[in-house]
């Protein structure tokens, strides 16, 4: 089911929430020709999770949309003039589209197999609010993979290269981050939610 819709400034976000089978969710659908390559992956999680952005898609968008990926990887909407970013956790589903910019966008379940990796996400220099450790860190980390997706480079390290400014989560806002792995040195204004199940963060290019 549709979950969440906002308008954040200029980008789209919304959120589909996986209640319905596989088939319950291809029944929605009607081109089963865009359908191909979903229908062949061996994961049923994946296939269940592919399916559900089709969906989510049709729905946002009022009529199905193709997606086809580059060579990095990077998802766009065949024959739609619209940035789009993707991203799936457990049991959800969601993407953020934007006109006039590239987007990036991640989605994290609450989970605390991120307590294991912190050394590879946070630098010492960054901050984290240890009444509040595991969002805190989910919301970085999600923030550092929202970054690479549009940052267009190889070799990223997400400690020498991406960094988080001091902020303090809360239920939903704004942070501050940047990179300098480009030559652009771009920072990025991050928007946030926090779910009972989820972390969520959007940015623009």
């Amino acid at each position: 089911m549709l979950y969440l819709k906002r308008n954040i400034e200029s980008t789209l976000i919304a959120l589909w929430k996986i209640e319905e089978s596989f088939d319950e969710l291809l029944a929605m659908l009607d081109d089963k020709s865009m359908l191909t390559n979903i229908l062949s992956v061996k994961s049923a999680r994946i296939r269940l999770e592919k399916i559900a952005i089709r969906v989510l898609l049709k729905t946002i968008l009022g009529e199905e949309q193709n997606i086809v990926y580059n060579e990095a990887g990077r998802p766009f909407l065949h024959g739609k003039d619209l940035h789009v970013s993707i991203s799936h956790t457990n049991g959800f589903v969601a993407i953020a589209l934007n006109k006039a910019n590239e987007v990036g966008l991640d989605i994290e379940y609450i989970s605390d197999k991120i307590l294991r990796v912190k050394e590879r996400i946070v630098s010492d220099a960054e901050y984290i609010d240890l009444s509040q450790e595991l969002t805190h860190l989910l919301l970085h980390w999600c923030a550092k993979e929202s970054m690479f997706k549009v940052m267009d480079s190889d070799g990223v390290d997400y400690i020498d290269h991406m960094y988080i400014n001091h902020f303090t989560p809360s239920m939903e806002g704004w942070f501050k981050a940047g990179e300098s792995k480009t030559a652009q040195k771009r920072a990025f204004d991050v928007y946030y939610i926090v779910d009972p199940d989820f972390v969520l963060t959007c940015l623009t290019k």
